[in-house]
Protein backbone atom coordinates (compact mmCIF):
# COMPACT_ATOMS: atom_id res chain seq x y z
CA UNK A 1 0.00 0.00 0.00
CA UNK A 2 1.84 3.40 -0.85
CA UNK A 3 1.98 6.50 0.59
CA UNK A 4 -0.54 8.11 -0.94
CA UNK A 5 -3.32 5.59 -0.55
CA UNK A 6 -2.86 5.77 3.01
CA UNK A 7 -3.07 8.98 3.59
CA UNK A 8 -5.85 9.71 1.11
CA UNK A 9 -7.50 6.86 3.11
CA UNK A 10 -7.12 8.31 6.14
CA UNK A 11 -8.15 11.71 4.98
CA UNK A 12 -11.26 10.21 3.88
CA UNK A 13 -12.15 8.72 6.74
CA UNK A 14 -11.76 12.17 8.86
CA UNK A 15 -13.37 14.06 6.36
CA UNK A 16 -16.80 11.55 5.86
CA UNK A 17 -16.94 12.05 9.49
CA UNK A 18 -16.69 16.29 9.14
CA UNK A 19 -18.93 16.40 6.42
CA UNK A 20 -21.81 14.36 8.00
CA UNK A 21 -22.15 17.30 9.67
CA UNK A 22 -21.65 15.55 13.65
CA UNK A 23 -19.94 18.25 15.12
CA UNK A 24 -21.04 21.23 16.65
CA UNK A 25 -22.34 25.05 15.05
CA UNK A 26 -20.13 26.24 12.79
CA UNK A 27 -18.89 28.86 14.77
CA UNK A 28 -17.50 26.17 17.52
CA UNK A 29 -15.46 25.25 14.85
CA UNK A 30 -14.20 28.35 14.05
CA UNK A 31 -13.56 29.15 17.55
CA UNK A 32 -11.54 25.92 18.17
CA UNK A 33 -9.29 26.42 15.60
CA UNK A 34 -8.42 29.83 16.47
CA UNK A 35 -7.70 28.07 19.93
CA UNK A 36 -5.74 25.88 18.27
CA UNK A 37 -2.27 24.52 19.36
CA UNK A 38 0.77 24.12 17.55
CA UNK A 39 3.46 22.38 18.66
CA UNK A 40 7.28 22.30 17.00
CA UNK A 41 10.05 20.15 18.40
CA UNK A 42 13.19 18.31 17.18
CA UNK A 43 15.40 15.09 17.64
CA UNK A 44 18.89 15.05 16.86
CA UNK A 45 20.42 11.70 16.84
CA UNK A 46 24.13 10.20 16.36
CA UNK A 47 24.10 6.32 15.83
CA UNK A 48 27.18 4.20 15.86
CA UNK A 49 26.49 0.60 15.51
CA UNK A 50 29.80 -1.81 14.83
CA UNK A 51 28.58 -5.46 13.98
CA UNK A 52 30.78 -8.99 13.66
CA UNK A 53 31.17 -10.05 10.44
CA UNK A 54 29.78 -6.56 8.54
CA UNK A 55 33.24 -4.14 7.28
CA UNK A 56 32.39 -1.03 7.75
CA UNK A 57 30.88 0.46 11.00
CA UNK A 58 27.40 2.61 10.59
CA UNK A 59 27.69 6.19 11.61
CA UNK A 60 23.89 7.85 11.17
CA UNK A 61 23.25 11.38 12.39
CA UNK A 62 19.51 11.60 11.30
CA UNK A 63 17.09 14.55 12.69
CA UNK A 64 13.48 13.88 13.27
CA UNK A 65 11.41 17.33 12.51
CA UNK A 66 7.77 16.80 13.84
CA UNK A 67 4.92 19.67 13.36
CA UNK A 68 1.52 18.94 15.67
CA UNK A 69 -1.24 20.69 15.53
CA UNK A 70 -4.29 20.55 18.35
CA UNK A 71 -7.74 22.33 18.02
CA UNK A 72 -9.92 23.31 20.72
CA UNK A 73 -12.93 21.28 21.33
CA UNK A 74 -16.07 22.16 18.70
CA UNK A 75 -18.61 20.45 20.96
CA UNK A 76 -17.65 16.93 21.54
CA UNK A 77 -15.19 16.56 18.87
CA UNK A 78 -11.12 17.62 18.47
CA UNK A 79 -9.11 17.60 15.58
CA UNK A 80 -5.34 16.53 15.94
CA UNK A 81 -3.06 16.82 13.24
CA UNK A 82 0.86 15.86 13.09
CA UNK A 83 3.20 15.85 10.25
CA UNK A 84 6.86 14.02 10.94
CA UNK A 85 10.20 14.53 8.15
CA UNK A 86 13.05 12.59 8.90
CA UNK A 87 16.27 13.72 6.90
CA UNK A 88 19.68 12.49 7.23
CA UNK A 89 23.30 13.99 7.27
CA UNK A 90 25.12 10.58 6.63
CA UNK A 91 24.79 7.90 4.46
CA UNK A 92 26.83 5.53 5.89
CA UNK A 93 24.48 3.02 7.29
CA UNK A 94 21.30 0.57 6.26
CA UNK A 95 18.37 2.43 6.97
CA UNK A 96 16.35 -0.70 5.23
CA UNK A 97 15.53 2.02 2.19
CA UNK A 98 18.71 3.45 1.10
CA UNK A 99 20.13 0.46 -0.57
CA UNK A 100 23.57 0.81 1.98
CA UNK A 101 23.49 -2.90 2.83
CA UNK A 102 27.13 -2.65 3.70
CA UNK A 103 26.47 -1.23 6.76
CA UNK A 104 24.80 -2.72 9.74
CA UNK A 105 20.85 -1.46 9.58
CA UNK A 106 19.78 2.05 11.57
CA UNK A 107 16.48 2.07 10.71
CA UNK A 108 15.71 5.64 10.56
CA UNK A 109 15.01 6.04 6.58
CA UNK A 110 14.49 9.38 5.49
CA UNK A 111 10.95 11.14 4.66
CA UNK A 112 7.86 12.89 5.50
CA UNK A 113 4.69 11.31 6.64
CA UNK A 114 1.36 12.19 8.00
CA UNK A 115 2.03 10.94 11.86
CA UNK A 116 -1.25 11.54 13.05
CA UNK A 117 -4.51 12.56 11.19
CA UNK A 118 -7.66 12.10 13.41
CA UNK A 119 -10.63 13.74 15.05
CA UNK A 120 -11.57 12.39 18.66
CA UNK A 121 -14.96 12.66 20.24
CA UNK A 122 -15.90 12.92 23.93
CA UNK A 123 -19.16 12.51 25.78
CA UNK A 124 -18.10 11.86 29.39
CA UNK A 125 -16.92 8.45 30.11
CA UNK A 126 -16.53 7.66 26.88
CA UNK A 127 -14.32 8.53 23.85
CA UNK A 128 -13.18 7.53 20.56
CA UNK A 129 -10.84 8.33 18.21
CA UNK A 130 -11.16 8.19 14.32
CA UNK A 131 -8.22 8.20 12.27
CA UNK A 132 -4.54 7.64 11.93
CA UNK A 133 -3.27 7.74 15.68
CA UNK A 134 -0.71 6.29 18.49
CA UNK A 135 -2.20 3.06 20.32
CA UNK A 136 0.24 2.35 23.49
CA UNK A 137 -1.08 -0.37 25.70
CA UNK A 138 0.30 -1.19 29.04
CA UNK A 139 3.92 -1.56 28.49
CA UNK A 140 3.58 -1.65 25.34
CA UNK A 141 4.99 -5.63 24.76
CA UNK A 142 1.80 -6.18 22.74
CA UNK A 143 0.78 -2.93 20.95
CA UNK A 144 2.97 0.03 20.97
CA UNK A 145 4.55 2.93 18.91
CA UNK A 146 8.05 2.38 18.55
CA UNK A 147 8.72 5.72 19.84
CA UNK A 148 12.76 5.38 19.71
CA UNK A 149 12.99 5.39 16.21
CA UNK A 150 12.42 8.38 14.13
CA UNK A 151 10.03 7.30 12.07
CA UNK A 152 6.87 6.33 14.80
CA UNK A 153 4.64 3.20 14.14
CA UNK A 154 0.94 4.59 13.97
CA UNK A 155 -2.33 2.87 13.75
CA UNK A 156 -5.09 3.61 10.90
CA UNK A 157 -8.47 2.93 12.63
CA UNK A 158 -10.41 3.43 15.65
CA UNK A 159 -10.26 3.77 18.85
CA UNK A 160 -12.85 3.48 21.30
CA UNK A 161 -12.70 3.55 25.17
CA UNK A 162 -14.86 3.65 27.94
CA UNK A 163 -14.25 4.38 31.63
CA UNK A 164 -17.04 1.75 33.69
CA UNK A 165 -16.05 3.21 36.92
CA UNK A 166 -12.98 4.73 38.96
CA UNK A 167 -11.53 1.66 39.00
CA UNK A 168 -12.39 -0.14 35.33
CA UNK A 169 -12.51 0.79 32.11
CA UNK A 170 -11.98 -1.11 28.67
CA UNK A 171 -11.20 0.03 25.39
CA UNK A 172 -11.20 -1.65 21.82
CA UNK A 173 -9.35 -0.86 18.42
CA UNK A 174 -10.03 -2.04 15.05
CA UNK A 175 -6.78 -1.33 12.80
CA UNK A 176 -7.17 -1.87 9.16
CA UNK A 177 -3.18 -0.31 8.89
CA UNK A 178 -0.13 -0.27 10.54
CA UNK A 179 2.56 2.55 9.63
CA UNK A 180 5.48 1.06 10.27
CA UNK A 181 9.43 2.51 11.03
CA UNK A 182 10.49 1.72 7.76
CA UNK A 183 8.01 4.22 6.13
CA UNK A 184 6.78 5.89 4.67
CA UNK A 185 7.55 4.56 1.50
CA UNK A 186 8.21 1.01 -0.39
CA UNK A 187 7.62 -2.25 0.28
CA UNK A 188 8.40 -2.50 4.00
CA UNK A 189 6.45 0.69 4.64
CA UNK A 190 3.12 -0.61 6.30
CA UNK A 191 1.02 -3.58 6.73
CA UNK A 192 -2.47 -4.17 6.32
CA UNK A 193 -5.90 -6.67 7.35
CA UNK A 194 -8.55 -7.18 9.82
CA UNK A 195 -6.92 -6.41 13.04
CA UNK A 196 -8.52 -6.23 16.70
CA UNK A 197 -7.40 -5.19 20.34
CA UNK A 198 -9.33 -5.72 23.44
CA UNK A 199 -7.90 -4.23 26.60
CA UNK A 200 -9.87 -4.08 29.66
CA UNK A 201 -7.81 -2.51 33.37
CA UNK A 202 -8.89 -3.18 37.21
CA UNK A 203 -7.61 -1.25 39.59
CA UNK A 204 -8.66 -3.86 43.02
CA UNK A 205 -7.09 -0.84 45.24
CA UNK A 206 -4.23 1.67 45.42
CA UNK A 207 -1.66 -1.74 45.54
CA UNK A 208 -3.05 -4.01 43.19
CA UNK A 209 -4.61 -4.27 39.67
CA UNK A 210 -5.11 -6.36 37.11
CA UNK A 211 -4.96 -5.78 32.81
CA UNK A 212 -6.36 -8.00 30.13
CA UNK A 213 -5.52 -7.76 26.70
CA UNK A 214 -6.11 -9.50 22.99
CA UNK A 215 -4.55 -8.97 20.21
CA UNK A 216 -5.55 -10.48 16.77
CA UNK A 217 -3.98 -9.62 13.98
CA UNK A 218 -5.15 -10.76 10.66
CA UNK A 219 -2.70 -9.77 7.96
CA UNK A 220 -3.18 -9.45 4.02
CA UNK A 221 0.44 -8.80 3.14
CA UNK A 222 2.70 -9.96 6.13
CA UNK A 223 0.48 -13.68 6.92
CA UNK A 224 3.57 -14.88 9.02
CA UNK A 225 2.30 -12.24 11.64
CA UNK A 226 -0.79 -13.19 12.04
CA UNK A 227 -1.45 -14.07 15.52
CA UNK A 228 -4.27 -14.58 18.17
CA UNK A 229 -2.67 -13.57 21.55
CA UNK A 230 -4.89 -13.29 24.75
CA UNK A 231 -2.52 -11.73 27.75
CA UNK A 232 -3.81 -11.37 31.68
CA UNK A 233 -1.34 -9.05 33.86
CA UNK A 234 -1.16 -8.86 38.12
CA UNK A 235 0.48 -5.33 39.28
CA UNK A 236 1.39 -4.95 43.72
CA UNK A 237 3.37 -2.59 45.44
CA UNK A 238 3.83 -2.41 48.80
CA UNK A 239 5.80 0.45 50.11
CA UNK A 240 8.91 0.87 48.15
CA UNK A 241 8.29 -2.49 46.77
CA UNK A 242 6.54 -3.17 43.11
CA UNK A 243 6.45 -6.01 41.26
CA UNK A 244 4.26 -7.67 38.25
CA UNK A 245 2.83 -10.83 37.06
CA UNK A 246 2.17 -11.70 33.24
CA UNK A 247 1.17 -14.58 31.46
CA UNK A 248 -0.24 -15.11 28.02
CA UNK A 249 -0.95 -17.57 25.05
CA UNK A 250 -0.78 -16.92 21.57
CA UNK A 251 -1.61 -19.48 17.98
CA UNK A 252 -1.74 -18.94 14.61
CA UNK A 253 -4.08 -17.14 13.00
CA UNK A 254 -5.69 -16.03 9.69
CA UNK A 255 -3.50 -17.55 6.67
CA UNK A 256 -0.37 -18.21 8.93
CA UNK A 257 1.86 -20.58 7.30
CA UNK A 258 2.78 -22.69 10.58
CA UNK A 259 0.09 -24.00 12.85
CA UNK A 260 1.54 -23.78 17.05
CA UNK A 261 0.46 -22.43 19.96
CA UNK A 262 3.07 -20.61 22.45
CA UNK A 263 2.94 -18.60 25.99
CA UNK A 264 4.26 -16.04 27.54
CA UNK A 265 5.23 -15.31 30.86
CA UNK A 266 6.98 -12.60 32.95
CA UNK A 267 8.09 -11.83 36.56
CA UNK A 268 9.82 -8.45 37.20
CA UNK A 269 10.18 -6.78 41.11
CA UNK A 270 11.56 -3.94 41.68
CA UNK A 271 12.76 -1.96 44.84
CA UNK A 272 13.75 1.73 45.34
CA UNK A 273 16.01 2.76 48.41
CA UNK A 274 16.59 6.49 48.94
CA UNK A 275 18.85 7.44 45.96
CA UNK A 276 19.17 3.96 44.02
CA UNK A 277 16.18 1.59 42.45
CA UNK A 278 17.03 -2.08 41.55
CA UNK A 279 15.01 -4.92 40.21
CA UNK A 280 14.96 -8.16 38.39
CA UNK A 281 13.14 -10.13 36.25
CA UNK A 282 12.71 -13.29 33.91
CA UNK A 283 10.55 -12.76 30.77
CA UNK A 284 10.42 -15.48 28.60
CA UNK A 285 8.61 -15.67 25.36
CA UNK A 286 7.95 -19.43 24.65
CA UNK A 287 8.57 -21.97 21.78
CA UNK A 288 6.08 -24.38 20.64
CA UNK A 289 8.93 -27.57 20.59
CA UNK A 290 10.96 -25.58 18.28
CA UNK A 291 8.62 -25.01 15.59
CA UNK A 292 7.26 -21.50 16.21
CA UNK A 293 7.83 -19.02 19.32
CA UNK A 294 5.44 -16.39 20.72
CA UNK A 295 6.39 -13.36 18.86
CA UNK A 296 4.83 -9.61 19.39
CA UNK A 297 4.68 -8.07 15.91
CA UNK A 298 3.22 -5.28 17.54
CA UNK A 299 5.16 -4.75 20.11
CA UNK A 300 7.60 -1.42 20.84
CA UNK A 301 10.60 -4.04 20.68
CA UNK A 302 13.26 -1.53 21.71
CA UNK A 303 12.03 -1.53 25.47
CA UNK A 304 12.46 -5.44 25.72
CA UNK A 305 15.37 -8.24 25.47
CA UNK A 306 17.91 -5.34 25.23
CA UNK A 307 18.84 -1.98 23.29
CA UNK A 308 20.62 -3.55 20.89
CA UNK A 309 18.02 -4.88 19.28
CA UNK A 310 19.07 -8.29 18.76
CA UNK A 311 15.64 -9.83 18.13
CA UNK A 312 14.06 -7.08 16.88
CA UNK A 313 13.68 -8.82 13.47
CA UNK A 314 11.52 -11.49 15.56
CA UNK A 315 11.11 -14.33 17.82
CA UNK A 316 13.87 -17.33 16.68
CA UNK A 317 11.85 -20.94 16.88
CA UNK A 318 13.17 -22.06 19.97
CA UNK A 319 12.19 -18.79 21.95
CA UNK A 320 14.12 -16.47 24.44
CA UNK A 321 14.45 -15.94 28.34
CA UNK A 322 15.56 -12.96 28.80
CA UNK A 323 16.98 -13.22 32.75
CA UNK A 324 17.81 -9.47 33.53
CA UNK A 325 18.91 -7.42 36.66
CA UNK A 326 18.95 -3.32 36.47
CA UNK A 327 19.58 -0.47 38.84
CA UNK A 328 18.77 3.07 38.18
CA UNK A 329 19.56 6.35 40.25
CA UNK A 330 20.46 10.09 40.02
CA UNK A 331 23.87 11.41 40.25
CA UNK A 332 23.62 15.94 39.93
CA UNK A 333 20.57 15.90 37.74
CA UNK A 334 21.80 13.02 35.86
CA UNK A 335 19.41 9.81 35.21
CA UNK A 336 21.29 6.77 35.22
CA UNK A 337 20.56 3.17 34.37
CA UNK A 338 22.85 -0.38 34.40
CA UNK A 339 21.07 -3.26 32.98
CA UNK A 340 22.40 -6.99 32.34
CA UNK A 341 20.51 -9.29 30.23
CA UNK A 342 21.01 -12.93 29.91
CA UNK A 343 19.48 -14.50 26.95
CA UNK A 344 18.97 -18.57 26.73
CA UNK A 345 16.44 -20.27 24.15
CA UNK A 346 13.33 -21.19 26.04
CA UNK A 347 13.75 -24.32 23.87
CA UNK A 348 16.64 -26.63 23.73
CA UNK A 349 18.71 -25.52 26.39
CA UNK A 350 20.81 -23.16 24.01
CA UNK A 351 22.38 -19.53 24.99
CA UNK A 352 22.40 -16.47 22.81
CA UNK A 353 24.41 -13.92 24.87
CA UNK A 354 24.27 -11.54 27.33
CA UNK A 355 23.98 -7.80 27.03
CA UNK A 356 24.58 -4.55 28.72
CA UNK A 357 23.18 -1.55 29.03
CA UNK A 358 23.44 2.01 29.86
CA UNK A 359 22.04 5.03 29.95
CA UNK A 360 22.31 8.65 30.95
CA UNK A 361 19.95 11.70 30.46
CA UNK A 362 19.66 15.16 31.36
CA UNK A 363 16.91 17.68 31.14
CA UNK A 364 19.34 21.00 30.07
CA UNK A 365 15.45 22.74 30.04
CA UNK A 366 11.74 22.25 30.14
CA UNK A 367 12.67 22.70 26.15
CA UNK A 368 16.36 20.84 25.80
CA UNK A 369 16.99 17.37 26.71
CA UNK A 370 20.36 15.14 26.33
CA UNK A 371 20.36 11.13 26.68
CA UNK A 372 23.61 8.87 25.92
CA UNK A 373 22.89 5.00 25.32
CA UNK A 374 25.36 2.07 25.00
CA UNK A 375 24.67 -1.43 24.30
CA UNK A 376 27.23 -4.30 24.19
CA UNK A 377 25.84 -7.32 22.82
CA UNK A 378 28.20 -10.27 23.37
CA UNK A 379 26.71 -13.59 21.15
CA UNK A 380 27.37 -17.01 22.82
CA UNK A 381 29.77 -18.97 20.35
CA UNK A 382 26.68 -21.63 19.58
CA UNK A 383 24.67 -19.31 18.82
CA UNK A 384 23.47 -18.70 15.11
CA UNK A 385 21.15 -16.64 13.42
CA UNK A 386 20.92 -12.52 14.03
CA UNK A 387 21.88 -13.29 17.93
CA UNK A 388 25.12 -15.08 16.50
CA UNK A 389 27.21 -12.11 16.14
CA UNK A 390 28.22 -9.27 18.49
CA UNK A 391 27.34 -6.28 18.10
CA UNK A 392 28.21 -2.62 20.01
CA UNK A 393 25.94 0.15 19.58
CA UNK A 394 25.69 3.71 20.61
CA UNK A 395 23.45 6.75 20.70
CA UNK A 396 23.25 10.25 21.54
CA UNK A 397 20.75 12.44 21.22
CA UNK A 398 19.19 16.43 21.64
CA UNK A 399 15.96 17.21 21.68
CA UNK A 400 14.46 20.66 21.59
CA UNK A 401 10.74 20.72 22.22
CA UNK A 402 8.90 24.45 21.21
Amino acid sequence: MSMSKKVSKTALLVSLVLSNGIYAEEGDFDTAMKGSETKLSFRARYEMVDQEGLAEKANAITNRTRLTFASKSFGKWKLNLEMDNVSALTNDYNSTANGQAAYPVVADPEGTDLNQANLVYSDGDLKAIVGRQRINIGSQRLVGGVGWRQNEQTYDGVLVSYKINDNFNAAYAYIDNVNRIFGPTGGNADVWGANHVINANYKLDDNHSFAFTSVMIDLDNAAGLSTDTHSLEYKGKYDNADWTVGFATQSDAGLAPVAYTADYSLFEFNYKFEAVSVGFGIETLGSDNGVRAFITPLATLHKFQGFADKFAAGTPNAGVEDTYFKVGGKLNDINLSLTYHQLDADFGGGSYGTEIDIAASYSISKTYGLLVKYADYQADANAGGAQGTDVSKLWVMFTANF
